[in-house]
């Protein structure tokens, strides 16, 4: 058994966007008395509207995080990243969280009381432990109800095996075959 997905990196001007940005909030207060009032207003429409993009398309060129040109390979044997081997038995601390796989739709209770229909992305489950006394955290994706099966057979089989593992998911397994039913998302 075994999956093979990708994981994200931080983009490497992820610092200088926010620096820039920074700078852009500075010079929204040195300059908006030189500006006329349509100017400040425009200036804070993109400065804010900035973020708000960012935080909404999460894929975007602006985002502070990218695809990893390595891939990660989970399986009941060992983890790959890359070039790299890590033997399943020798790690240390090794800690799942799956979150969700891309497109399940779900029902959510919002603040009102009331249930709406809810989408994940499938890009916020985790696998972290320590190998030879270096740490390593990985964020990933799961592309759809196959993959989430299968890492949580892998799990399931590491367990069984007694590889030391914490697990936990944001989802209870019964409630996500529930809506798949219900919203027919794979």
């Amino acid at each position: 058994m075994a999956i093979t997905t990708f994981v994200y990196k931080y983009n490497r001007y992820a610092n200088w966007m926010l620096i820039l940005y920074c700078l852009a909030t500075l010079g929204l207060f040195i300059f908006s008395s030189g500006l006329s009032s349509t100017g400040v207003i425009i200036y804070c429409v993109l400065l804010f509207g900035l973020p708000i993009y960012v935080g909404m398309n999460p894929k975007s060129f602006m985002s502070v995080r990218r695809v990893d040109d390595r891939k990660l390979t989970i399986s009941t044997d060992n983890i790959c990243y890359g070039e790299s081997l890590f033997d399943i038995r020798i790690l240390n601390n090794l800690t799942v969280y799956i979150y969700a796989f891309d497109n399940f739709t779900h029902e959510q209770l919002g603040a009102d009381g009331r249930t709406s229909r809810s989408m994940e992305d499938g890009d916020k489950n985790t696998i972290s432990f320590i190998y030879l006394e270096e740490e390593y955290a990985f964020t990933f994706f799961l592309a759809n109800y196959d993959q989430y099966k299968e890492l949580y057979n892998i799990i399931a089989d590491w367990q069984k095996n007694l590889i030391p593992v914490k697990a936990r998911s944001a989802f209870d397994a019964g409630y996500i075959r529930e809506q798949i039913e219900r919203y027919g998302t794979m």
